[in-house]
């Protein structure tokens, strides 16, 4: 219970978003959205608070992400992979599209590969 109140008091809240949290002396960030909590910094930490709050807080569960372990937060799946020695990562939004397009019976009548593709198209009056 002691690490879980010295973990959170080195926590400081985000300027601009009230959900986000940064940690000065570990640079590790967390969102906080209701119940659900994503973190951003080593594996060191994030073990180390992950730990300290199922101790106080029983967790369903958490993981790290990796290009095998990928992870769902507020229903996004946020994935990882690493090319030529980069590493990206990415929040497909797909599905969540397919679904609204469904739920709103809505039809698509021409599949672009970019809403935007051009300056131009952006100027050209209908």
């Amino acid at each position: 219970m002691l690490a879980t109140a010295a973990l959170a008091s080195n926590f400081q809240k985000g300027i601009n978003e009230p959900c986000v949290f940064y940690n000065p002396h570990t640079n590790m960030r967390l969102v906080l959205y209701v119940d659900d909590v994503i973190t951003r910094g080593s594996e060191k930490e994030t073990k180390a608070f992950y730990e300290a709050l199922n101790d106080k807080y029983p967790l369903r569960g958490w993981d790290i992400l990796t290009p095998d372990t990928p992870l769902t937060h507020l229903g996004f799946t946020i994935t990882e992979e690493v090319r030529e020695g980069v590493t990206h990562r990415y929040m497909p939004q797909e599905k969540d599209v397919v679904q609204f397009l469904e739920d709103h019976e809505i039809e698509l009548v021409q599949e672009v590969t970019c809403p935007m593709p051009t300056r131009e198209a952006m100027l050209r009056q209908c």
